[in-house]
């Protein structure tokens, strides 16, 4: 398919996107720290916060979900359809195949939370 010259591939999205759910605004991106406690994460997320006015921000890359907050912004860090990988297992981390989800409503951003578990040997199926 790669070389196919009847085929094009365009996506819209760069490095990240901004969007906005039920008027909270949403940030988007591939790549943030695993966690927001470091002063380094607190660096980039504040950065990232002041650049984009975000109230709440979805990421990936570490192949293992999670949540956490940033002044009080809901931060979700969505898991991996492919699980632990051998790429997961470069930097030492496993987790069942996972997907996060979430709700929004007029009044509330994380509505409900909760892990879609793609495996009958996740204990917390």
């Amino acid at each position: 398919m790669m070389n196919d010259p009847n085929l094009t591939i365009k996506t819209k999205y760069g490095e990240y996107n901004n969007f906005e759910v039920k008027g909270w605004r949403g940030h988007i991106r591939h790549y943030a720290p695993v966690q927001a406690e470091t002063a380094a994460a607190v660096s980039k997320f504040s950065k990232w916060q002041n650049l984009h006015g975000y109230d709440f921000m979805c990421y990936g890359h570490w192949h293992h979900w999670g949540i956490s907050t940033f002044n009080g912004r809901l931060i979700f860090r969505n898991g991996s359809l492919a699980g632990g990988d051998d790429y997961a297992e470069t930097f030492g981390s496993y987790d069942f195949p996972t997907q996060l989800m979430f709700g929004v409503t007029e009044e509330k951003v994380g509505e409900f939370i909760t892990p879609i578990v793609y495996s009958n040997e996740s204990p917390y199926v």
